[in-house]
């Protein structure tokens, strides 16, 4: 058996999920709720009944990949198209990196496939946290002061999972000066979700990977289609590798993704997600928590102070509230909430949550 595999740590998030029981809130996995445009599924499923569901070129339809170049203001002939995000990190790595040579440096908080993805690929990783203290505000200095020279690439993400924090522009523009010539895996998937006045500033950097999707901002999830934005010079390794590992993303998902995009529609979900912020925003505001106000996505931290992993078994089996531990994201010491489901949940969850933290707090005192 592959020892790289063997090796990695089961993904926590999917563990506490596992202990969900019938009735308990579910304030853990990243999962939309909301249900998706049936107009874009009933397009793709027209076009479909018209053309046949054969393959798609490896990379993607080219009327796809010049949609979604068009909306991430890039050539199509940079553009693949995945099965989700996910594979857009994957192939992202195991095309732009030397396993015998190359680091992988993690800005964390961070969504834990990141690290395991190199690792699976035989990549050194280090991490590098940004300070709990300022919750988390997105530092280029901090980064940069961690580079190495084998360091070769940074991946990051903007809204973040878990921290729901953006990187401001003045922020990505030091970050990415300093990267010279070294790759960034910059994972915009949240990207449509936003609460700041302007959309996430997007990096300018010549070896810049943008890695995003339409799962999260408009509720296809199990469609899996994603895509990854690469410069030219890297394109020819993306289709060789995209070719064996998948051959090309679904007929059905790219076609739906076409209806989307081409109609400007992926970001319609954003204004029900922003009165679900205010639900929660009132509830946790109401209550004696700390928490990272969100700029993005639909996670926030709240602060436990105490190891989080026991932490959120207990509130789990003393509350019946699901949450991820923030170690899983080098977020120690923190709760992950979702907070994507319906609002009189959410303010239930926290109502709970606060609960078990004063009781909690008074043992410990």
């Amino acid at each position: 058996m592959n020892p790289r595999l063997t090796t990695l740590e089961p993904s926590l998030i999917r563990e506490l999920n596992a202990r969900k029981r019938p009735g308990d809130l579910d304030l853990g996995l990243g999962e939309p709720v909301l249900p998706p445009d049936p107009a874009a599924l009933d397009a793709g499923l027209r076009w479909m009944a018209e053309n046949g569901c054969r393959y798609s070129p490896n990379l993607g339809f080219p009327e796809v990949r010049a949609a979604v170049g068009t909306y991430l203001e890039r050539p199509a002939d940079e553009v693949c198209l995945t099965n989700g995000s996910q594979q857009a990190l994957h192939l992202a790595m195991v095309t732009a990196l030397d396993p015998e040579r190359d680091e992988v440096l993690v800005i964390e908080p961070g969504y834990p496939a990141y690290a395991k993805i190199a690792q699976m690929l035989g990549l050194a990783v280090r991490t590098v946290g940004l300070d709990p203290e300022r919750h988390f505000a997105p530092r280029a200095d901090r980064v940069l002061g961690a580079l190495r020279p084998q360091t070769r690439l940074v991946v990051l993400a903007s809204p973040n999972n878990p921290s729901a924090r953006i990187w401001p522009a003045a922020e990505l523009e030091k970050l990415c000066a300093g990267l010279d010539d070294r790759w960034l895996v910059f994972d915009e998937v949240y990207r449509e979700l936003y609460y700041t006045p302007e959309p996430p500033p997007r990096p300018v950097h010549a070896r810049a990977l943008l890695v995003g999707g339409l799962s999260k901002c408009a509720s296809l999830t199990g469609l899996r289609i994603g895509w990854l934005g690469a410069p030219a010079e890297l394109m020819p390794l993306v289709l060789r590798a995209h070719q064996l590992i998948t051959t090309a993303a679904s007929t059905y998902a790219q076609r739906v993704a076409l209806e989307i995009l081409t109609h400007g529609h992926a970001g319609d979900q954003r204004r029900i997600y922003r009165q679900r912020l205010g639900n929660l925003l009132e509830a946790l505001r109401a209550s004696a928590l700390e928490f990272v106000e969100p700029e993005g996505a639909f996670y926030c931290l709240v602060r436990v102070g105490r190891p989080s992993l026991p932490a959120a078994l207990e509130l789990l089996e003393a509350k019946r509230v699901v949450t991820v531990p923030g170690v899983a994201f080098g977020a120690e010491g923190w709760l992950r909430l979702s907070w994507a489901g319906p609002p009189q949940e959410v303010r239930e969850g926290v109502a709970r949550l606060t609960e078990w933290s004063t009781t909690a707090d008074r043992r410990s005192g």
